[in-house]
């Protein structure tokens, strides 16, 4: 059977083999590691009786040689894994079952493996790193690891981190179409052995392995080494040579392995990239994206009430939530939500207590009630430090509004009439910082067309170049002249007021604000 099958590009190009019956096979530990040898049994039989490989013992994790630093700031491989020059020709040739070699195909050139193309890969590594696309990433690197190996087929095959499948990544001399997909699993693959046992692999001649198969006869020799990464194995590079041309030699092995040492890191980096990039987008979606708070941006409207929601992201993600819970007779639970972390940490103390408000919240059960429970579940919870502001407010639907302000900055209750607003801070401490806190609620009457407006830490307290913060008194000022404008309208107008006063169009900390106006009847 011959190695290259078309389904699985260089994983079959990993395993390429020629028609000689009596070829050797080597297989190798690491890439400084000596090849074991197989012994010919006669080259009237065309087979080959390969030394067993035992299965390699978990490996703990491995530190990497000290780099010497290139002038584009890339490692290259330490001096002790750096490619030394040929010591005179080498001669490949070996008995077939139809002869010996001619003199023209068994010609050793020596192999550009010299500090320069070192120096170029380091240099491409350096660059790539920097690119959010691991197909491009890898198309501007397979080209150098041909021009040094002079191989005529290969490729770059890369573990999909979502599936776990590998990917064809970029190749060379092998069908396009095939670039980019995910490869099924087989078990006598030969990439998936690489992958699985870190190990390179040379193949010269036919394959008369049970664990590997292929099927190409155009390959004369191919060679196969696991790209490795800081946590491991990130892929695999392929490289073959067709007939007429030599075999791949052990030498050969360890500089092309010394020539993949950057490699894996660029690999890895930039998978890295894409995923923090993911990470990140996810987080500065709107809250409705991930989790259902039944108030979406912009203006939500319901049985008495009108509700608006307008939020900015910062660029690392705060996790201001705001969450609307209907009940049956009409009244509505409304909690503010301003987390102490930042990022995936804030995200999921977000998540968490909108769990447990939604599980917990009652027309029966009192804002104070509420805010008490919520500090008890996160006390002990949460990491050392970390606390959470929320203010809580159950709205019924004759308008009473009873409300407990747990370390937010105060929303202002603003009457339809030309009064001026209140701000509502009748609370306690924030929540999860103490196992026991003295809370308070305060009731108040909404009549039709009041409103209350709240805004996140990230508005109030949002400054300018001067250091001066928006602060309560401005706050008010603007949401007093923005009184009788559409929810959505107004709290839009607060989050760009914010921004820009504070002149940055990313803001420093979440931009999040609500509003309700009182409709019954509407």
């Amino acid at each position: 059977m011959r190695i290259g099958e078309r389904g699985e590009l260089a994983g079959r190009t990993a395993g390429h083999g020629t028609s000689g019956g009596g070829a050797a096979r080597r297989v190798c530990g690491t890439a400084a590691m000596a090849v074991k040898r197989a012994r010919p049994l006669g080259s009237r039989q065309g087979a080959r009786d390969a030394a067993p490989v035992p299965r390699p013992r978990p490996r703990a994790r491995r530190e990497r040689p000290a780099a010497s630093s290139h002038p584009s700031g890339w490692p290259i491989a330490p001096e002790s894994l750096r490619p030394t020059p040929a010591r005179g020709p080498v001669d490949h040739r070996r008995s077939t079952a139809s002869g010996r070699r001619s003199a023209t195909a068994a010609r050793a050139p020596a192999t550009p493996y010299g500090n320069d193309i070192a120096s170029r890969v380091a240099e491409t590594c350096a660059a790539v790193a920097a690119v959010p696309d691991l197909l491009v990433a890898c198309g501007q690197l397979l080209p150098l690891l041909v021009e040094a190996s002079g191989a005529t087929r290969a490729s770059i095959m890369l573990i999909n981190p979502d599936t776990g499948r590998l990917v064809i990544a970029n190749a060379f001399g092998v069908p396009v179409d095939l670039t980019g997909q995910d490869l099924p699993y087989r078990t006598r693959s030969i990439s998936e052995w690489v992958v699985e046992n870190q190990r390179p692999v040379i193949l010269n001649g036919d394959i008369k392995e049970e664990r590997f198969e292929g099927c190409d006869c155009t390959i004369e020799s191919a060679l196969s080494l696991p790209i490795e990464g800081f946590d491991g194995p990130v892929g695999v590079v392929n490289l073959a040579r067709s007939t007429p041309d030599r075999v791949f030699d052990e030498e050969e092995m360890i500089a092309v392995a010394r020539l993949c040492y950057p490699v894996g890191v660029a690999v890895e980096r930039v998978h890295r990239a894409l995923l923090g990039e993911r990470l990140l987008r996810q987080l500065q979606a709107p809250a409705d994206a991930w989790i259902n708070t039944m108030l979406h941006e912009g203006a939500t409207e319901a049985r008495n009430f009108e509700f608006g929601v307008a939020r900015v992201p910062c660029a690392r993600d705060a996790g201001d939530l705001c969450v609307r819970i209907p009940h049956a007779s009409g009244g509505q639970t409304l909690a503010a939500i301003d987390a102490s972390a930042t990022g995936v940490a804030a995200a999921v103390m977000s998540a968490f207590v909108h769990g447990m408000l939604v599980a917990s919240a009652t027309p029966e059960r009192s804002a104070v009630a509420l805010v008490a429970r919520m500090n008890a579940a996160l006390h002990g919870r949460l990491a050392p430090g970390g606390h959470l502001a929320m203010w809580v407010g159950q709205f019924s639907g004759s308008g009473e509004l009873s409300y407990c302000n747990a370390g937010m900055p105060a929303p202002l209750w603003v009457p339809v009439d030309d009064n001026p607003p209140r701000a509502l801070d009748t609370g306690g401490p924030v929540a999860g910082a103490m196992g026991q806190a003295d809370y308070r609620e305060e009731t108040l009457r909404m009549l039709p067309g009041d409103l209350v407006v709240g805004a996140s830490n990230g508005v109030v307290l949002a400054r300018d170049g001067l250091g001066r913060t928006l602060g309560d008194h401005r706050l008010a000022s603007l949401v007093t002249d923005l009184r009788r404008q559409p929810l959505e309208r107004l709290t839009r107008a607060v989050c760009e007021a914010a921004r820009s006063f504070s002149g940055r169009t990313v803001p420093a900390d979440d931009l999040a604000v609500f509003a309700v106006r009182y409709t019954p009847n509407d």
